[in-house]
């Protein structure tokens, strides 16, 4: 489908359970794209370099291309549907 997955800086930042490294295994495995993600409840962790250079080291450690823009412009589903 094209549509990338999300390396979450909240879980690499706080220890959580997520992103676990058998699962980004198995997407660089089979080839995926990833984005990073932050969970903005706190506006200081958008500019939290440690950590994304964390996401970034992750990505790198299991051959995950890192997506730097996503595309809405191409023809999917959703937007054939009249509302």
């Amino acid at each position: 489908m094209g549509i990338p997955l999300e390396i979450n800086l909240l879980g690499l930042g706080e220890g959580r359970h997520y992103p676990a490294e058998k699962f980004w295994a198995v997407a660089g495995e089979v080839g995926n794209r990833v984005i990073i993600g932050v969970d903005a409840h706190d506006p200081a962790s958008i500019g939290n370099r440690k950590i994304i250079r964390e996401a970034l080291a992750l990505a790198g450690r299991f051959g995950l291309e890192v997506a730097e823009r996503l595309d809405f412009s191409a023809d999917v589903p959703w937007k054939r549907r009249r509302l």
